[in-house]
This record gives structure tokens, C-alpha cells and sequence, in this order.
């Protein structure tokens, strides 16, 4: 399966979410589940925005997300992602199954903003 690698290097401005959210998006709140990934398998398959709230979420594996049509949005600095893995996996996979042993298309639609992801 190929996956498509994203390197967030973020600059934040504001501590409140700047990307805009479509009436029809699916909304899942991460503070409502045990972990960021359970949080990031209840995106629906059409996509929809993870809202993951002001907190220090250690990971030791990446976040997966496997939709398209996708945005992670966090609360600016007050929003941390600590990568604790120390096999060099990154923090944030963003991988398609519909795309496995293909080539991936250039434009995905997924994005992440508000959210400092460090280690």
C-alpha cells in the first residue's frame, strides 16, 4: 500500500481553527473517544473534519487517516502532538485504500491546520 507522507510545518497565528467547516461535513470531536486514531477511524469513507481539542496527545504510532476529503483541525498552540515513535515513523498518514499499489494522486484533499506536531 502506498502512503502518502505529509510534513506539517506550521505557522500559527491565531488559537482558534482558521479552516472553514461546510454545513454537510461530518464533525468528529477526538475528545469524545479513547485515542486520536479511534477518533480518525469514525471519519465517514465521503470524508469530514477530526476537531481535536486544546491537549497533549502522546502517539507512538502515526495518526492514519484513510479518507480523502479530509481536514484535522486543532486550537492553535494549545493543540500538541508529541511523536514519541522512535523508529522514524512520522506523526500523520494520510493513506487511501483506493489507492493501494497505485499511484497516488497529487491532490488528495486532506489538510491539517491549528495544531503543532512535534518529535
Amino acid at each position: 500500500m502506498r502512503y502518502v507522507l505529509i510534513l506539517l510545518a506550521l505557522s500559527i497565528f491565531n488559537a482558534f481553527p482558521v479552516a472553514s467547516v461546510d454545513a454537510n461535513d461530518a464533525i468528529i470531536d477526538a475528545g469524545q473517544f479513547d485515542s486520536l486514531q479511534a477518533a480518525a477511524n469514525a471519519i465517514p469513507q465521503s470524508g469530514g473534519v477530526l476537531r481535536i481539542p486544546p491537549g497533549n496527545y502522546e502517539i507512538n504510532e502515526p495518526i492514519r487517516i484513510k479518507t480523502g476529503d479530509t481536514q484535522i483541525i486543532g486550537f492553535g498552540t494549545a493543540t500538541n502532538i508529541v511523536n514519541k515513535n522512535e523508529e522514524g515513523l512520522p506523526a500523520l498518514l494520510i493513506e487511501n485504500p483506493a489507492y493501494a499499489g497505485q499511484s497516488t494522486p497529487s491532490k488528495i484533499g486532506c489538510g491539517a491546520s491549528a495544531l503543532k506536531i512535534c518529535g
